[in-house]
């Protein structure tokens, strides 16, 4: 198969430090100097703040917390739901409400949030009052590890990552541990899409088709899904098919021998590829996790860098640089937010901080 030539790397402008104090971790609120975080695993930016409001899974904490960003850039931090170091499934406002280690984040049409809690096994929603208080409700799952589909609170999940939301009010759940893509409609019922508990990676339409360890999941404005397989080290895609318009799970970029390249197609190599965000372009940014790199995927499938890499001492490890996109570094960034303005943000999980890529 001829392999078109790539276009010219487009990387990231500079990078800098939002919040928290590398490599420290903790659980203070304030300004972003002294907030401090443990562990973020995912954020997302809310579409219609300027400047920038992002809320942030801060997973190893059990909260979710939200960070305000002034027209300045200094950035302030608060805790909107649960308290640091009692993980619990418990529905609620504030500091009332208990989550056990939060991964996915997506807003609704009706500015809602909702949330996946990776070992409480649930899905949930908050709903933000006009007071600013956020209230935190279970829509699917019984809080015990396993599988069945069905009415939402007697459906059966085990470690939910990703999340996409519709603007009909359908969630699309990327499920880790039981290598499933599900759904939960907007009536409150909850099936399988992609995969049948069988860690395989495989194209096709969905009934045949399988997935290895879905982690991270993003919807594009046509509809398409896009996700995230740690199990294969893939990028793939469930969309209608050209031609016949039927949904099939086709594979865009990876190999599952992972490791770090970029390229077109099977040529580039990811290494836990994470959370997933889609810019207003329609690319796909990739939190590269185990790389310590954040990528960008241009369909059809071409593969570039944005930032991070590099010699790393313990490459294991990954390390805490700012800078210039090829200077800075990472380590075990999980989640990436695309703001308005073009800005990534993202949850740099090990450095237990929020890092800004500048827009270019």
């Amino acid at each position: 198969v001829s392999v078109p030539t790539p276009p010219p790397p487009e990387p990231g402008g500079a990078v800098s430090l939002v919040a928290g104090a590398p490599p420290e971790g903790g659980d203070a609120d304030g300004p972003g100097a002294t907030a401090r975080f443990r562990g973020p695993a995912n954020l997302i930016a809310d579409p219609q703040a300027d400047p920038p409001v992002l809320y942030v899974a801060d997973s190893q904490n059990h909260t979710l917390r939200k960070l305000v960003l002034a027209n300045d850039g200094q950035a302030t931090v608060s805790t909107v739901l649960g308290q640091a170091g009692q993980p619990g499934g418990v529905d609620g406002t504030g500091a009332a409400a208990r989550l056990n280690h939060p991964a996915g984040l997506a807003f609704d049409g009706q500015k809602r949030l909702w949330l996946t809690d990776l070992d409480g096994h649930t899905v949930r929603r908050v709903s933000f009052g006009a007071d600013g208080q956020a209230t935190i409700e279970t829509i699917a799952g019984t809080g015990q590890p396993g599988f069945a589909d069905g009415p939402a609170r007697t459906a059966i999940f085990k470690e939910p990552s990703g999340i996409a939301v519709d603007d009909a009010g359908n969630a699309y759940v990327a499920e880790r541990a039981n290598h499933r893509l599900r759904k939960v409609d907007a009536a409150g019922v909850v099936s399988t899409l992609v995969g049948n508990g069988d860690p395989q990676s495989v194209d096709g339409p969905p009934a045949s088709a399988k997935t290895w360890g879905p982690f991270g999941i993003a919807r594009g404005s046509d509809g398409a899904l896009y996700f995230s397989e740690v199990g294969t080290q893939l990028i793939r895609r469930l969309a209608p098919a050209a031609g016949t318009g039927r949904p099939e799970v086709t594979t865009l970029a990876g190999h599952p021998d992972g490791g770090w390249r970029d390229g077109f197609w099977d040529q580039a190599r990811f290494t836990f590829p994470s959370g997933i965000a889609l810019d207003a372009r329609g690319r796909l940014v990739i939190a590269d996790a185990a790389n310590h790199r954040i990528r960008r995927l241009t369909p059809p499938g071409d593969v570039e860098t944005v930032a991070g890499g590099g010699a790393i001492a313990k490459p294991e490890a990954g390390a805490y640089v700012n800078g210039a996109s090829d200077v800075a570094r990472f380590a075990m960034p999980r989640g990436v937010a695309v703001a308005r303005d073009g800005a990534i943000f993202v949850a740099d999980t090990n450095n237990h901080a929020i890092r800004r890529i500048a827009p270019r």
